[in-house]
């Protein structure tokens, strides 16, 4: 069994009404002890697997959680560096852009969200990545 499909496995990952909207979005390990457990399992994945997007996005997502915004801000940017086609990357990269003041590097990265959702037929995605876009226009 690849470390993905342990990942998988040992991940809920719930989407409600959004799949890229954080508001609707979790993404958990079952109960660790508290949230160092969490990010030293999920480094332990990417170790196992350092070419996962999807263990590299989760790692991003924990360092958000933290409120470790350099930290996300690295990680998501390195999976955007490595795995371009990962359009979920974009949404959240901008929002920690936006939460860390940088409005203008938020909407670059909406931009090229957008573009990318497009390509990829992704309507849900470019959906999300326009609201957020005119949300952040309208402040």
């Amino acid at each position: 069994m690849s470390v993905s499909q342990v990942f998988t496995r040992s991940l809920r990952y719930r989407h409600f009404s959004s799949s890229l909207n954080p508001r609707y979005h979790s993404t958990t390990i079952p109960r660790a002890k508290n949230m160092n457990n969490r990010l030293e399992q999920l480094l332990e994945f990417h170790r196992e697997d350092p070419q996962d997007a999807f263990t590299r996005y989760a790692i991003a997502l924990e360092y958000n959680s933290r409120k470790d915004f350099p930290e996300a801000i690295a990680w998501f940017e390195r999976l955007r560096a490595d795995s371009p086609e990962y359009v979920p990357t974009y949404y959240m990269l901008a929002g920690v852009y936006r939460a860390t003041d940088h409005p203008e590097k938020a909407r670059e990265i909406y931009h090229v969200g957008l573009q990318l959702a497009k390509k990829a037929g992704d309507t849900h995605a470019f959906a999300e990545l326009s609201a957020a876009l005119e949300e952040l226009d309208d402040e």
